[in-house]
């Protein structure tokens, strides 16, 4: 079994990978006083970080795709549990477990939330929980997963609508 200290160790290095140029490591590597293994390594960091460039230069360019023209497909399909799960995993303002339960609790869904739960998985609960409401509250829930209208208009028609418990 592995320690959990390698993986620390590696998401360390990676973590400098990331945050530092392959000059940054070669400047390093000439500073004085510093052991010859140290200097080595920080050589060896200056490499990579240089293939690593290299590697991303190499990636041809994605083009961002037209972000309209997903949301309408990925909103167009609400009648399925699957399309509502990818409506849910693909909003832009879903970009945590955390904003997903947060509309699940306004939206009246009693999702509780799970310890190191992925979001496609908490996507496809609540979508489970909006197939199960009952019509015309489903309605309103997906008309607000959809973003129509503005919140706070669409707010105070939901507490309108919905009766009081």
């Amino acid at each position: 079994m592995k320690s959990p200290k390698i993986h620390s160790i590696l998401s360390e290095v990676y973590r400098l990978l990331g945050n530092y140029t392959a000059a940054d490591f070669a400047d390093a590597s000439t500073y004085g006083n510093i052991p010859q293994p140290v200097r080595d390594a920080l050589r060896a960091l200056s490499r990579e970080a240089t293939a690593d460039a290299q590697s991303e230069r190499a990636k041809p360019r994605r083009q961002r795709p037209d972000t309209s023209a997903i949301r309408s497909r990925l909103f167009d399909d609400f009648s399925s549990l699957q399309g509502l799960a990818n409506a849910i995993r693909h909003a832009s303002r879903f970009n945590s477990t955390q904003t997903i339960l947060q509309f699940a609790k306004e939206a009246g869904l009693s999702v509780a939330p799970r310890s190191k739960e992925s979001r496609e998985r908490l996507a496809k609960r609540v979508a489970e929980q909006i197939s199960l409401t009952k019509e015309p509250r489903r309605s309103q829930i997906i008309s607000r997963l959809a973003g129509e209208g503005d919140s706070q208009t669409q707010g105070w028609i939901d507490t309108i609508k919905t009766p009081r418990q």
